[in-house]
Parts: structure tokens; C-alpha cells; sequence
């Protein structure tokens, strides 16, 4: 089975709406080099981000993954780091361990979203409630929860 590190990032955008969410239309990468017929993150609600790009500092890649999958444009001095969390993922072949950093910004006024290939909905969610109904991975969940 490979074995796999992967270092992401994302953002918990913030506006009078709540928190930003994405659905995953797409499996993840690292997943997919393995196993061309995985499911590996389909469906799985989450915060818009991604990995980082060759010599690309976390910051720039979470300015740049958020403006790719949402067309929301962010200024890197506006984001407060929110918190750190690690978790492996495993499918057929595979096993990913993901050292995810996690920023939070506060747009005001909720923002128009132009989603990317990789998702198929979106949505804003005010409260844990909403939050604990949709399926996603527990450490990003327990985040989002705590700044709700």
C-alpha cells in the first residue's frame, strides 16, 4: 500500500450567510493515482483549498486554491491562522496522511461563488446543527464547529 503525506490548505470564509462549504464532485488526487475507479472524497462536504504548489508558502496557496474553487478573491494580510489538524485517509492502495492548516477570514456581506469543476454544490451554515448533518472529515468538522 503507498503510503502518502500530503500538506493542504483552507479557508473558513465568514460572512452575515455563516461559513462557506463545497461539495466534492471529484475524488481526491493522491487517491486517484492509485486507483482510477476510487470514491475517495466524492460527495464530502468542505472548506475551499487544496495543496500546495512547488515553493508556494501556505498563504499564497490558500489565496490561490479559494479564488480557483470559488472565484472569491482574498488578500493574504486579511486571513488569521484558525488551527492545524492531521488525519490519514485510506482507500484501496492508498493511505494518506493530510497535515491540514486551516486560515478563517470575514468577508462581511455573504459573497457570489462560482464553484469549480471539483464541487457540485455549495452552501452557508450558520450552526452546528446544519454542520453535524453533512458527511465530511471529522477533524475539518470539529474546526468549523468550533468557530461557528
Amino acid at each position: 500500500m503507498a503510503c502518502i503525506q500530503r500538506i493542504l490548505v483552507s479557508l473558513i470564509i465568514r460572512s452575515g450567510a455563516g461559513i462557506l462549504l463545497l461539495q466534492r464532485e471529484q475524488p481526491y488526487s493522491e487517491f486517484l493515482r492509485h486507483d482510477p475507479d476510487t470514491q475517495v472524497g466524492i460527495d464530502l462536504w468542505e472548506l475551499p483549498g487544496g495543496g500546495l504548489d512547488f515553493g508556494e508558502t501556505p498563504l499564497q496557496a490558500v489565496v490561490r486554491e479559494t479564488s480557483e474553487e470559488t472565484g472569491i478573491s482574498i488578500e493574504e494580510g486579511n486571513l488569521k491562522l484558525a488551527a492545524c489538524c492531521a488525519y490519514v485517509l485510506t482507500g484501496s492502495g492508498c493511505e494518506s496522511h493530510r497535515v491540514h492548516v486551516i486560515y478563517d477570514v470575514d468577508v462581511g456581506a455573504p459573497l457570489q461563488v462560482r464553484q469549480s469543476k471539483e464541487h457540485s454544490a455549495y452552501r452557508w451554515v450558520r450552526d452546528k446543527g446544519a454542520l453535524q448533518g453533512l458527511p465530511m472529515i471529522a477533524e475539518v468538522r470539529s474546526v468549523i464547529a468550533s468557530s461557528l
